[in-house]
């Protein structure tokens, strides 16, 4: 078993074939969705970690590091984003890495944020490398409720609260998402939030 986090650019390149992306032509390699909206991945063949993602034009990115795989949720992040779009989701739903107030001062970016057909905030997607990281994000979830209803408290408007994660095992895609629905929550604040859901 080996999470998402490749070792070495070949690594890299194999992980993303199996995301559906094409084989490197030069230094890129490129997912195109059934509507033909296009994802290229740039490569640093010296440095995986250096290669660059472009969402494209549609898909909203309010933070750069997103673009890079310096962060370890990187290829959850870009997974999650190509199974959105091979369902069918318009690209120009989808908005990665929106700020949120945590209180005390910190902030937080929500991984991914999907929009309805209408362009209303339809779910908040956590994104976690398989393993250890979904399960300490779980596990605060369970606990307290996690960063995802602390975004929920001050967006009500979504219909879903997801965190995801994916593994790649012997050329496979494993995919594990878990999700709450924001219909059965009430309150004020995340803790009353968090009472509603039965925590």
């Amino acid at each position: 078993n080996k999470t998402m986090t490749p070792r070495t650019s070949n690594e890299l390149v194999s992980d993303l074939q199996v995301l559906g992306f094409l084989a490197p032509m030069n230094a890129s390699v490129i997912f195109e969705s059934v509507t033909g909206y296009g994802i290229t991945v740039t490569l640093d063949w010296d440095d995986w970690a250096s290669s660059t993602i472009n969402y494209g034009p549609q898909i909203q990115v309010h933070h750069r590091a997103t673009c890079s795989f310096r962060q370890p949720e990187t290829l959850a992040v870009l997974g999650c984003v190509v199974r959105l779009l091979q369902k069918g989701y318009d690209p120009g739903h989808i908005e990665l890495e929106k700020t949120w107030a945590l209180g005390h001062g910190r902030s937080g970016r929500l991984d991914i944020l999907l929009h309805d057909p209408y362009g209303s905030p339809y779910a908040m997607i956590e994104c976690k490398t398989a393993g250890n990281e979904y399960a300490r994000e779980r596990n605060n979830i369970l606990e307290d409720g996690g960063q995802v209803l602390s975004y929920f408290q001050q967006d009500r408007s979504v219909k879903a609260l997801y965190l995801y994660s994916n593994r790649i095992d012997e050329g496979r895609l494993t995919e594990l998402a878990e999700f709450i629905r924001s219909d059965l929550l009430t309150g004020t604040n995340v803790e009353e939030l968090y009472a509603s859901w039965g925590g």
